[in-house]
């Protein structure tokens, strides 16, 4: 979900072969469940992931299993994507507070209960998968996520939580509190709690973005200087990583489009006395 496609077509065909990666994981984490319980399918895909230790970090491929198929098949029609890291974790963010839309509410309102353990029980679930999640980007987008819900229901961290206190949580004698309330506590817990957390998420994301394009802008010159029959070890090797420094220093600040390589390879050649 960070990536966006040149065109519509072709981010179109990325969405589609996306949702049809994910629903053939989730298929093969329910088909490997049901390897060990009876009606795996039926305890419904929530209740299966709450549990601990049921997430496979290697499930066994559908292949041509047709109840896994078709299982993947309707889990595709349900998925939906969403473009760019920003819109992810925000995403992510809101489900993870309690305010995302649900599917099994389409088309209503989501109210905000920041006392509910219903509500919350979301947070596990995240926290089940941020568990086997792999790569550096996915995790930094679940622990974003489990900061942000953990933030938004925390009346020390958003006060304007407190005036929902008296409502209950998910008892027989709770009731719904009022709406300019609820409002409140949304609008103080979106900007308490879940912008806090998507700054803090971009900005490991962007550094993350930086260390990658240091590293290969740093491989990419130092390969031309030895395919030059410079030896990186001795003293030239010196002068190359010091002409490296500022250009490394800019990458690393996010400025990629102010480093031009050929120019830097030419300040390089200039201190070795190569250039003409």
């Amino acid at each position: 979900p960070g990536w966006r496609s040149s065109s519509s077509s072709s981010s179109s065909m990325t969405s589609q072969a996306a949702k049809r990666v994910v629903g053939e994981a989730l298929a093969a984490q329910l088909s490997s469940y049901g390897s060990r319980k009876q009606n795996a399918v039926l305890d419904g895909l929530a209740s299966v992931f709450d549990l601990a230790g049921v997430i496979n970090d290697s499930p066994t491929s559908i292949g041509v299993d047709a109840d896994a198929f078709s299982t993947a098949s309707e889990l595709e029609r349900v998925l939906v994507t969403i473009e760019g890291s920003h819109d992810v974790c925000r995403y992510l963010c809101r489900v993870a507070s309690g305010m995302a839309d649900r599917p099994s509410r389409p088309g209503r309102e989501v109210p905000f209960r920041p006392f509910s353990s219903r509500d919350a029980h979301v947070m596990l679930q995240i926290k089940r998968t941020a568990e086997v999640s792999k790569g550096a980007r996915v995790r930094a987008l679940f622990d974003a996520s489990l900061q942000a819900g953990k933030a938004a229901r925390d009346p020390s961290m958003v006060p304007e939580l407190v005036p929902l206190k008296p409502y209950g949580t998910d008892g027989r004698y709770s009731s719904d509190a009022p709406e300019y309330l609820i409002q409140a506590a949304v609008e103080a817990a979106t900007r308490l709690g879940i912008e806090p957390a998507i700054e803090r998420c971009l900005s490991r994301l962007q550094a993350m973005d930086s260390s990658e394009a240091v590293q290969s802008f740093r491989g990419r010159v130092e390969r031309k200087m030895v395919s030059m029959g410079i030896d990186l070890g001795g003293d030239d090797g010196l002068v190359v990583r010091r002409v490296l420094h500022k250009p490394c220093m800019t990458l690393r600040e996010g400025g990629a489009k102010e480093v031009d390589e050929d120019e830097v390879l030419q300040d390089i050649c200039h201190e070795l006395g190569m250039c003409n």
